[in-house]
């Protein structure tokens, strides 16, 4: 049995600006080649050679028959995080948005028809809400686990009972996800109002550099703690050979 423990945490908070009644949208991510419309099709070869007894030398013959052609076009697909949104302000304050958010990944690559293409996996969630100025709004949750278990070994043997174990070996692998999607529209209606939304974003900003620099102080910490184990773990061994050495002298 074999065991791993992880733990990923992401947060994606993209912001972006939109004025009332016009859609605006933000891709975050990268753009992948996806094989489109791919066709085989034989290629325009020069005329056979002839020949006084068979009339078609066969060598070119069989060069004309396997010889093909691939032919097919190349689109870009974006893959991270798109955030298209419409609003639309009331005279109350009130903020209707019509919202489309997805989040997109590239996946294992996929065989079909002799043509290897990319594989996606893509979580979007589409509505329309109603939500006060500086309330946040819930758009979508997905909560999902997967659990995968392989077993590998000697064949037979390791389907033996209860001896089985030592022929062979087991993984498995339980993933988690969970998606929430959550929307916080601000109304901006002076210079005041951008001020301030200017000075929380770089604020978040301040923050989350603050947060990765300590990361990467106590990752350097733990690598020392490391070291010195380490080093102990050599003395320790130096140690001991000594030791035997001086008692072998003294015998």
């Amino acid at each position: 049995m074999v065991a791993q423990t992880g733990n990923v945490s992401v947060h994606a908070s993209p912001h972006i600006l939109a004025m009332d009644n016009k859609e605006a949208k933000i891709e975050i991510g990268n753009e992948i080649p996806v094989a489109t419309g791919f066709s085989q099709s034989p290629s325009s070869a020069p005329a056979p050679t002839q020949t006084a007894a068979t009339g078609v030398n066969p060598a070119t013959q069989s060069s004309l028959a396997s010889s093909l052609v691939s032919a097919g076009q190349i689109q870009y697909k974006t893959v991270g995080i798109i955030l298209t949104v419409t609003p639309h302000i009331t005279e109350q304050n009130m903020v209707r948005l019509k919202i489309a958010q997805e989040i997109s990944a590239r996946d294992v690559d996929v065989s079909l028809a002799g043509v290897t293409s990319p594989s996606f996996t893509k979580r979007k969630a589409e509505t329309v809400g109603i939500v006060k100025d500086g309330h946040t709004l819930m758009i979508g949750g997905l909560m999902e686990e997967q659990t995968t278990t392989n077993r590998t070994g000697i064949p037979i043997l390791m389907d033996i009972p209860l001896l089985g174990y030592l022929f062979g070996s087991t993984s498995k692998a339980v993933t988690k996800t969970e998606f929430l999607v959550m929307v916080t529209p601000h109304v901006i209606s002076s210079s005041e109002d951008a001020e301030a939304i200017l000075e929380e974003f770089q604020n978040k900003v301040h923050t989350i550099k603050t947060r990765l620099e300590k990361d990467k102080k106590d990752d350097k910490k733990d690598d020392k703690k490391d070291d010195k184990k380490d080093d102990k773990k050599d003395d320790k061994k130096d140690d001991k050979k000594d030791n035997k050495k001086d008692d072998k002298k003294d015998n």
